[in-house]
């Protein structure tokens, strides 16, 4: 069979090919990231590389715009942290040859993008269900959730917050140094009439698992009482 056959059919994946050393030709080595050519910025980014036939002893892996570190022992898996101001990363795989030299094997370019925004609610109550006084003071804490469709797990935290309730007998302001729902809060909320409203506001928030200190402010958070 010729070589040409041989990679036509392992790339409809009828069979794997398993290739020496000696063979005339190499497979290039594969990159992956969990998202399409994106990695995101204030976290480790997981990245897999694929050696196929390529000595991993023998090659060697290298990044701009970004930093890429081996982060298990036994598998081809790296952490990939975006350089501060960089909007795109260049990952290559090379091979170290006899004469000092490194030999570019292959590439992968990613664009860098921003974190999304948290998913803010008070408790389990979300600002898009009805919100009951009793339902509102069973909740303890205003939480700072990682969006479901986002591919890694992103552990934010509230650290401070404004909240203006409008009732029927006018504005009242809080401003709260932490994540919970204070008893001052609380007693206000005991008060509120139908259509009175709290708006939380100016959400100052961390990720716990940032590899730079990433800290933010976002949200407008508005409850209708019913």
């Amino acid at each position: 069979m010729s070589k040409l056959k041989i990679i036509i059919l392992a790339a409809i994946g009828l069979f794997s090919v398993s290739l020496t050393p000696f063979t005339l030709f190499k497979i290039k080595p594969s990159i992956v990231a969990s998202e399409l050519n994106i990695i995101y910025r204030h976290i480790s980014n997981h990245v897999e590389i694929d050696f196929n036939n390529y000595s991993a002893k023998k090659t060697e892996v290298k990044a701009t715009g970004a930093a890429i570190t081996k982060t298990s022992k036994l598998q081809q898996v790296y952490g990939v942290i975006a350089d501060k101001d960089a909007n795109e990363a260049t990952i290559t795989v090379g091979e170290n040859k006899k004469n000092g030299k490194y030999k570019s094997v292959t590439t992968q370019k990613f664009r860098i993008r921003d974190l999304p925004d948290p998913v803010f609610q008070l408790g389990g109550v979300s600002d898009k269900e009805e919100a009951s006084i009793t339902t509102l003071l069973l909740q303890n804490r205003l939480n700072a959730n990682s969006p479901q469709s986002f591919p890694y797990k992103l552990d934010f935290e509230v650290e401070k917050y404004e909240l203006a309730i409008f009732s029927k007998k006018g504005k009242t302001e809080y401003k709260v140094d932490s994540d919970k729902l204070t008893l001052d809060i609380k007693n206000e909320i005991r008060k509120l009439k139908t259509d009175d409203i709290l708006i939380f506001r100016n959400i100052t928030y961390t990720l716990k698992n940032a590899v730079d200190g990433f800290k933010a402010t976002a949200g407008t958070l508005v409850y209708l009482i019913k």
